[in-house]
């Protein structure tokens, strides 16, 4: 198939779709696999309430870090970060990683990615969820 007439076949499904999703007043996105998707990375030390994030972007939620000694387990964010560089995540984008604590500051620095700390009260987890959401926002939309 010649990249015109893919790019034709392109227009006419999202004309398609399009106008479906109007009929029914439904929102749409399409991802194509070609384009890089961007994600926050989020690390945590402590083990909140089941986990409360959900955004349109795609994320890719390291599982809370556990360890009754409280001492920080980075190979997670090590893990994904250097599948990062070697490119084994060809296709993604890490603008910013996201914690609880300031612990894994210096990783995400070695590996030139953003990061921002904001930790949460125990009380305040809906608050600290909208400041995760309005982060994500801000880096990964």
């Amino acid at each position: 198939m010649s990249a015109v007439t893919h790019a034709a076949l392109v227009v006419v499904l999202e004309r398609a779709i399009a106008e479906l999703a109007r009929r029914f007043d439904m929102d749409w996105r399409i991802s194509y696999k070609q384009q890089a998707k961007r994600m926050a990375i989020l690390v945590s030390k402590q083990v909140r309430q089941s986990c409360f994030i959900s955004y349109k972007p795609y994320l890719y939620v390291c599982p809370p870090l556990i360890d009754k000694r409280d001492v920080v387990q980075d190979h997670c964010l090590y893990d994904i970060l250097i599948r990062l560089k070697s490119n084994e995540l060809s296709n993604c984008e890490i603008p910013v990683i996201i914690s609880n604590h300031p612990d894994l500051e210096s990783v995400a620095k070695m590996f030139g990615v953003p990061f921002r700390c904001l930790p949460i009260a125990e009380k305040d987890t809906l608050q600290a969820a909208g400041a995760i959401l309005h982060c994500i926002a801000h880096h990964v939309t």
